[in-house]
């Protein structure tokens, strides 16, 4: 069996160039065709301009026609009710004999009727009901403006189909990547610092047009933007945070906690964790949160085990801690470092609220035997256990300092 590839990645070969170049060369050819005809005689030539002339006639005509047949289907499937026909899909077979020997005029009746037949006579579950079935409609942009993408959104919000089955996504190109984020940046910052202000008086409640799963939506990419821009090297971060600021204050304000997500996971597991929606508000509120992102797979793993008894603060406590010991434990085991000089270690941290990296307490705990020097400049020996040390630590503290304590001594680190 051979693999054929519609454009090769290779060289091309002579005639497949060529059948490349014909387009071009065909419409070249006819220019230079009716200069060479005119030249020789004036005769040929007003004969071949008028053959250009009729096959252009015939295509305009063409595309009108196409035109106009094209708008006459649009105008049919407007007036088609189809949320009827949706629900007809519903129940195949019943549908089938209440319409079967039944004429309509409507657009694609017959083929709705074939449809039918076919489901009814298929196994049940063999066909998806269109209950069953949620509908992405991705809206793909590049530098349009509200003015644009506003009338679409209006659109959207009055048709009939269920709004709880349909996903919208709005799509930006990559190439539009670096000045789209950018102008998030600065329009969401904005958002935020007018919320703040709007946010003293009562009567904002009331008419804030934004539902909380938008806010959590649009602070999830906000959150994202900035964890991965401050992650990124500074000299590659000039084109774009030159001129912006992230109001990460602000965004800590509508900041959701632990008992807000133990709430979601509750009613989560009261549905045998087939509700869908709650299991996606989990997500969209964790990764609005600039203080519970990076510990979502801690809560996907708390999720995945606990059930709906269980869901509350005593045992999300009971699990952290235990997570939290786990991977100290290993952090310890891996990098052989002394136990009670790292649990003291991180004891300070919590306390100071940052890890220290430079002081005797980072040397003290790293293994003997690491060779080559700390002030080294090549990252080699004693300077690299050094640091991957830090960074693991560090981990570990961004993971677990806002959720948990640190045992009082290291003998109440579990074995």
């Amino acid at each position: 069996m051979s693999k054929v590839t519609e454009i090769p990645t290779g060289k091309r070969k002579p005639l497949y160039r060529f059948f490349e170049m014909l387009p071009a060369l065909l419409s070249f050819g006819m220019v230079i065709l009716l200069v060479v005809l005119s030249s020789i005689s004036s005769v040929l030539g007003a004969i071949y301009l008028l053959l250009i002339v009729i096959m252009s006639l015939v295509k305009a005509i063409g595309v009108a026609c196409r035109t106009v047949q094209g708008y006459k289907t649009v105008k049919k499937c407007i007036a088609l009710d189809w949320k009827k026909r949706l629900e007809e899909l519903e129940d195949p077979a019943a549908s089938y004999e209440k319409l079967v020997g039944v004429r309509k005029d409507e657009y694609a009746y017959g083929e709705h009727l074939q449809n039918l037949c076919m489901m009814a006579a298929a196994e049940d579950g063999y066909f998806p009901k269109p209950s069953q079935i949620y509908h992405a409609v991705i809206v793909a942009m590049y530098n349009e403006t509200l003015d644009v993408l506003a009338p679409t959104m209006d659109c959207l919000l009055k048709t009939t189909y269920p709004k709880k089955r349909m996903i919208v996504v709005i799509a930006y190109e990559e190439r539009g990547g670096e000045d789209a984020e950018k102008d998030f940046i600065k329009l969401w910052g904005k958002i935020l610092r007018l919320r703040n202000v709007l946010a003293a008086f009562d009567e904002f409640a009331d008419d804030d047009r934004m539902v909380p799963r938008e806010v959590q939506q649009y602070q999830g990419v906000y959150n994202e933007l900035y964890e991965r821009y401050r992650k990124v090297k500074k000299g590659e971060l000039e084109s774009i945070v030159g001129d912006i600021e992230f109001e990460m204050e602000l965004a800590r304000q509508v900041d959701v906690g632990i008992d807000y997500i133990l709430m979601l996971v509750a009613r989560y597991h009261a549905s045998n964790c087939q509700d869908k929606e709650v299991r996606a508000d989990i997500s969209r509120a964790i990764d609005a949160s600039p203080t519970l992102r990076d510990k979502r797979e801690l809560i996907d793993r708390f999720i995945d085990g606990v059930n709906v008894t269980g869901a509350s603060a005593e045992a999300w406590n009971t699990f952290v801690e235990g997570e939290r010991d786990d991977e100290l434990a290993r952090v310890i085991a891996d990098e052989r470092l002394d136990e009670r000089g790292t649990v003291s270690l991180m004891r300070r941290a919590w306390d100071e609220g940052y890890v220290r990296e430079t002081g005797t307490a980072i040397m003290g705990i790293l293994p003997r035997g690491g060779g080559g020097s700390l002030f080294s400049r090549a990252p080699t020996g004693l300077t690299a256990t050094r640091e991957r040390v830090l960074e693991k630590l560090k981990a570990f503290f961004e993971r677990f300092h806002e959720i948990v304590g640190m045992p009082g001594d290291h003998r109440d680190m579990r074995d």
